[in-house]
């Protein structure tokens, strides 16, 4: 006798086998007569045009986003496509029948022009570690070079009124004149 549990799991295995063949049977149907000769585009950066429908086989071509294709033959998850009347396979994936949303060639002129017009900024981490690099530089030279720089920051802090700064100058002009 056939335990209730062995069924469930039988019935399972033939759902899923039944499954991936329709899968596969959908994956393996060709193009219909409406299909073929049918105008598609790369979006991928870069797209190996293959001899054969498989990755092992010799590279013909690399195509870049926007271009034109058109489809010949459809085989699992390969196109047989065309490109300038040249023949080849390329991954599905690769390609969309609709073309590229904003797509834009930029040649090395103007690429020259926007890099000398872009306004440049460091990064926040460079900020701080350059800051951090001054702050020990600032201290290795005071020690080397005998600097106070603490002295240094608190007479910068110190506010002078006119008066005493006018003050300081006459008593220094006086004291010079004095023998």
């Amino acid at each position: 006798m056939i335990r209730s549990d062995a069924i469930a799991e039988l019935v399972k295995y033939c759902i899923i086998g039944l499954l991936l063949a329709i899968f596969f049977f959908l994956i393996q149907t060709p193009l219909s007569g409406a299909e073929k000769n049918k105008v598609m585009y790369i979006h991928s950066a870069k797209a190996p045009v293959y001899s054969r429908p498989n990755i092992q086989s010799e590279k013909i071509m690399e195509l870049k986003t926007g271009m034109e294709i058109i489809i010949l033959e459809e085989k699992g998850f390969w196109y047989q496509m065309t490109y300038n009347e040249i023949p080849g396979w390329i991954f599905k994936l690769m390609v969309r029948d609709t073309p590229p949303k904003e797509f834009y060639e930029i040649d090395v002129n103007q690429l020259a022009e926007l890099e000398s017009k872009a306004r440049k900024r460091p990064s926040a981490y460079t900020t701080t570690a350059s800051a951090r690099g001054l702050k020990t530089k600032r201290d290795r030279f005071a020690s080397q070079y005998k600097n106070d720089y603490n002295a240094l920051e608190k007479m910068e802090s110190m506010v002078i009124s006119r008066e005493d700064a006018d003050k300081f100058i006459t008593d220094g002009m006086i004291n010079e004149n004095t023998p």
